[in-house]
């Protein structure tokens, strides 16, 4: 059974408004898109029972890590109003920030709590476990949000050589 489905969402509409109908560079049907949102969404189709299993987040390629913070909490989750709600705790994201080669840079967001097995300074390798899925910070459900930025921009990360093997897998557990 497939842990995770894939949506990307690069959509800047002015008006800030959902657009039902996105969907990922593969095609993959997402189910909401929203301005602002700058990177992959790796949904874990199994939830909070997925989550709680433990499902690994692997470094995309070879670099150095810049930052991680795993310190918050990760139930965070829409309430009956529809507004993120971390149940009285501050709505911040866990995540980890890798530096590349070619000023490219790889973040993972709404990591585990206490779930990050690297620190900042140290060297990965393409396919090292670095953390595992969570839902810190604006999450609605556990997931993984994956961008990848050039000179500070936002890419596609299906359109470089930080490309994960295949459609409906994390990035990346196996490499090039």
């Amino acid at each position: 059974m497939q842990d995770f489905i894939i949506g990307m969402d690069l959509n800047n509409n002015a008006e800030n408004t959902p657009d039902w109908s996105c969907t990922s560079s593969l095609g993959v049907n997402f189910p909401y898109c929203y301005s602002g949102h700058s990177g992959t969404d790796f949904i874990l189709v199994n939830g909070w029972d997925g989550m709680d299993k433990g499902v690994p987040v692997y470094a995309t390629a070879d670099g150095v890590v810049i930052a991680v913070d795993d310190s918050n909490y990760d139930r965070c989750s829409l309430d009956l109003s529809f507004q993120i709600s971390c149940n009285g705790n501050e709505i911040v994201s866990n995540f980890i920030t890798i530096q590349h080669s070619n000023n490219i840079y790889t973040s993972y967001l709404h990591i585990r709590k206490h779930s990050a097995r690297v620190s900042p300074g140290e060297e990965v390798k393409c396919g090292q476990i670095i953390a595992e899925v969570g839902s810190s910070g604006e999450s609605a459900w556990p997931h993984l949000h994956f961008g990848v930025y050039e000179d500070n921009t936002p890419r596609d990360p299906y359109m470089g050589w930080w490309v994960g093997i295949g459609e409906n897998r994390l990035p990346v557990e196996e490499c090039r």
